[in-house]
């Protein structure tokens, strides 16, 4: 679990209340000082369905917030933006397991046995410009599966041009921008809170197509962005609003799951 603190007894309080609770999981801590809030985003490329091409594993879900081990995708991304210093931070891809369920044992034809492992995908953010608490930049992440040739599985391509604005004063961080890529597979972005536990969807869009789609560095619009995420003194998220809608965090969440 990722959790940004201002100072060792908040994290001592965050370590006290977790172990109350039972958590046993990794904690890692980043220190700011006060007035400056990072935000996590998360981008994920994974195949709704259960399985895809008959013989090999799919991610089986929609759009999740689920951070954990139990929800995989085909490549997840994710980086930190601090708008007010002017930063973009650990960067960080990486793919789940590939799986092959292998051909069944027919007499007189060749048997191909079950696989399993994971790929190495790659990101990119790039033209990264800071302006009075703006932060603006293109990010892309790819990756394909490491039990095919590339030239029956190409990489899958998620690109997006984003803009994330933080009015301290209004407790309100503004993101813009747009998602393009491979119409498959499935796509889904959202941004973390300061307490690392409350997220937001900036948006997800299911897959359509096939493997088929995946030849070339695509930019199919996947998603756009156009909202404002309130947030509390202690860079809380507390709400979301879109055009003249205003959203509970679990309503808009509901909203884009919905509409997958």
């Amino acid at each position: 679990m990722d959790i940004s603190v201002h100072a060792a007894e908040e994290a001592l309080g965050w370590i006290e209340e977790l172990s109350r609770v039972g958590y046993r999981g990794v904690l890692n801590f980043t220190l700011y000082s006060h007035g400056e809030w990072p935000w996590r985003i998360h981008i994920r490329s994974f195949i709704a369905s259960p399985t895809t091409g008959v013989f090999f594993r799919g991610d089986g879900r929609g759009p999740s917030l689920d951070i954990g081990e139990n929800v995989t995708s085909r490549v997840r991304s994710t980086f930190i933006v601090d708008p007010m210093e002017g930063m973009i931070t650990d960067p960080q891809s990486r793919s789940d397991f590939t799986l092959f369920y292998g051909t069944s044992p027919v007499p007189g034809q060749p048997y191909v046995p079950p696989q399993v492992d994971k790929g190495i995908p790659k990101s990119r953010i790039s033209d990264k410009v800071f302006s009075g608490g703006t932060a603006s930049f293109d990010f892309h992440h790819y990756g394909k599966d490491p039990l095919t040739p590339g030239f029956i599985t190409p990489s899958l391509d998620v690109h997006s041009a984003l803009s994330v604005a933080e009015d301290q004063e209004k407790g309100m961080l503004i993101i813009k921008g747009s998602f393009t890529g491979d119409s498959f597979p499935s796509a889904e972005a959202f941004v973390v809170d300061q307490s690392g536990m409350t997220k937001v969807f900036l948006g997800a869009k299911q897959e359509s197509g096939g493997i088929h789609s995946l030849f070339g560095d695509n930019k199919n619009p996947l998603f756009n962005v156009d909202m404002q995420i309130m947030f509390d003194s202690n860079g809380n998220f507390t709400g979301v609003c879109q055009g003249d809608q205003t959203y509970t965090i679990d309503e808009w969440n509901k909203y884009i799951q919905d509409e997958f």
